[in-house]
């Protein structure tokens, strides 16, 4: 049986346009007649076509592809920015190979590698773990372009950074000058090296001359349901607030709330890092960030980098500052002595 493949001849044949006009209107980086591109998008549904990426790849020895390695797919704030990436970097005619690493170095290999071999044209990544450098090395010695964000850990690689040892000040602060004393902090205590929120805590502590031991830091396993440790860990450390540090933590520590009866705010005050859609309408306290900001940095970044002749001569880092969205979730407490 033969099977003939519908070209992009075919569909110009059929919408009465140029092959260059059926190429045209699968992009989203040029213009063309809006009425044009209709009458060709409709002609390939008629026809059943699909652009050729992989030929046009093959044509221009490039992949058109961008790599894009989170540590976390539960997490909501990866959830909106690799839809804010995708936005930016299709307009700019490239498509995203999206990977997971899961704050363990060992994937972290296993992603890398992966797009090496994917012959991706740049990477975004939240590094992990130092002991894979060879393979950053390895990208930019291959032409692959990086771009590290979230977390800045080679001083030499451009970065895209959210100033989270400022989130956790803030967030902190604000419990702090509302009487709040014993505040349950929970973490990763991933990268051997104390998180950058972590010391935005114990900085808001020392500013207001007030001991570090009143920030109860909960060292939390990564991936897992942890509302039973977390609610241990309210009871024993007599909390009157908590602070999250992502959003699957959020959603631990409010089953962990739950099932200790704790009614927000009048058990508990709650700061959750990271917003999303549901907190607002659990009307949760949540530390955010400009995630349109984020998206367009990143993707004018790399674009840059892309293009040889803008490349900087020195590593560049670009630093987004979060910013306390405050709801009912918080209430005036008496400080202890």
């Amino acid at each position: 049986m033969n099977i003939t493949m519908v070209t992009s001849q075919d569909v110009a044949r059929l919408a009465n346009v140029s092959q260059a006009t059926v190429s045209r209107a699968f992009r989203e980086d040029v213009y063309i007649n809006p009425e044009t591109k209709k009458k060709v998008l409709k002609a390939a549904e008629e026809l059943g076509y699909y652009p050729n990426y992989s030929a046009r790849s093959l044509k221009n020895q490039k992949s058109g592809i961008i790599g894009l390695m989170l540590s976390d797919a539960d997490n909501m704030f990866y959830t909106k920015l690799t839809k804010s990436m995708e936005k930016y970097m299709k307009l700019r005619g490239y498509r995203l190979m999206l990977t997971y690493n899961d704050e363990d170095p060992d994937k972290e290999r296993e992603c890398l590698e992966s797009l090496i071999s994917s012959r991706v044209e740049g990477v975004f990544c939240i590094p992990v773990s130092e002991r894979n450098r060879d393979l950053y090395d390895v990208m930019r010695k291959n032409g692959i372009h990086v771009v590290q964000v979230i977390r800045k850990m080679y001083d030499d690689l451009n970065t895209v950074v959210i100033n989270d040892e400022m989130g956790g000040y803030l967030a902190t602060s604000y419990l702090l000058d509302r009487g709040h004393r014993n505040i349950l902090i929970t973490e990763y205590g991933f990268n051997e090296k104390m998180p950058v929120k972590t010391a935005g805590y114990m900085r808001a502590f020392q500013e207001r001359g007030l001991s570090s031991e009143y920030a109860h830091i909960l060292d939390l396993p990564f991936g897992v349901d942890t509302s039973a440790l977390i609610a241990g860990a309210i009871v024993s450390n007599n909390a009157t607030a908590i602070i999250t540090s992502n959003s699957p933590m959020t959603i631990s520590a409010l089953k962990a709330c739950k099932n200790q009866g704790l009614e927000i705010p009048r058990d508990i005050s709650f700061i959750a890092y990271d917003d999303s859609p549901w907190l607002d309408l659990l009307n949760i306290t949540a530390m955010t960030h400009p995630m349109e900001d984020i998206g367009k940095s990143m993707a004018d970044m790399l674009y840059k980098m892309l293009d040889d002749s803008a490349v900087p001569p020195r590593p560049v880092s670009l630093e987004v500052k979060p910013y306390l969205l405050l709801r009912n979730s918080i209430r005036q407490v008496e400080p202890h002595p």
